[in-house]
């Protein structure tokens, strides 16, 4: 049986009475255990309704707005910018006192590192991490490409709103007008496995590559993919640069790299040809400057770029 409004009341009172009569120890206890029996408690979808209905329409009274009020002057007044009941304690100042027994205790700690020889990896450990991974799938679970596949199929069949077509419009236009001629999400993106002959089962990052892979199987070409990045300086900084095929002409097909970094290695520089697979191509492209040094910085590389409309050399 559901109490009255005022049944209600004179049990808040008596409560607060009640609280009002104990110690602050047991203040203290009793907080605590009804804190530890919240603790990764989830309120029900009902429990919450029912206590934004329950709170919908009430006015603060004007003692709370008055302690409100108390709180936001005592936090501005100790050079705070946000009231004391703030949990990012933003604008708080630590006192001399406060700061000093953090420095102590700093004092006393052991950093993790010292006495730890830090530094690059040995040359030998990263080829052993290097041979352990080589030729094993991209680390994208199931679950991942089961999500993928739910998201597919959740979008299959919808039709785009006049909103969302028209900011396809105002996009492939912006593109045009920059000098490309396709779409941001041409072929990008739209990657798979792929079963290479040298390398195994690897991950193909978008459309463009798929259809350059199968190209290079057609024609009997040896190929690796993304196999070793090469060190470049950029506007006074390192970076690095990972063409996407490395094609071995000279190599007869079906031959077996166990190792194929060491192999490359032993094979002249003419015998490799570089490539870098792209939708499209033009100076506004986000690789182009990287690609650019990459091509100053190792003009005895053989190296180009492939396009969906046909093939690039150096200097085009």
């Amino acid at each position: 049986m559901a109490k009255s409004p005022e049944g209600k009341a004179r049990q808040a009172e008596a409560m607060r009475r009640y609280w009002a009569s104990l110690s602050n120890e047991t203040r203290i206890r009793i907080g605590g255990r009804i804190s530890q029996s919240l603790t990764g408690k989830v309120q029900s979808e009902a429990h919450l309704r029912a206590n934004s209905e329950g709170h919908r329409g009430k006015v603060l009274s004007e003692g709370t707005r008055r302690k409100l009020s108390d709180s936001l002057i005592l936090a501005y007044a100790e050079g705070r910018k946000q009231p004391v009941r703030s949990s990012h304690r933003r604008g708080a100042r630590h006192t001399e006192e406060a700061k000093a027994k953090i420095r102590e205790a700093r004092a006393r700690q052991v950093m993790w590192n010292k006495g730890v020889k830090t530094g690059p990896m040995p040359r030998e450990v990263v080829e052993k991490r290097a041979a352990s991974q080589r030729g094993k799938p991209h680390a994208i679970t199931q679950a991942v490409l089961a999500g993928r596949v739910r998201m597919i199929e959740k979008k299959r069949g919808r039709k785009a709103t006049e909103e969302t077509k028209r900011k396809q419009s105002e996009s492939q236009r912006k593109t045009y007008q920059q000098g490309r001629t396709v779409p941001f999400s041409s072929g990008y993106g739209k990657g798979a496995y792929y079963a290479s002959p040298c390398q195994g089962q690897i991950w193909l990052r978008s459309s463009s590559e798929i259809q350059r892979a199968q190209e290079l199987d057609a024609a009997k070409e040896v190929w690796l993919y993304e196999i070793e990045a090469y060190p470049l300086m950029m506007d006074g900084k390192r970076t690095t640069y990972r063409p996407d095929f490395w094609i071995l002409p000279q190599v007869a097909r079906g031959v077996s790299l166990q190792d194929p970094v060491a192999f490359l290695h032993r094979l002249p520089k003419t015998d490799v040809l570089l490539e870098d697979v792209k939708g499209w191509w033009s100076p506004s492209h986000k690789t182009y400057p990287k690609i650019m040094a990459f091509q100053a910085q190792y003009p005895e590389l053989n190296f180009q770029i492939v396009v969906r409309k046909g093939i690039r050399k150096h200097g085009q």
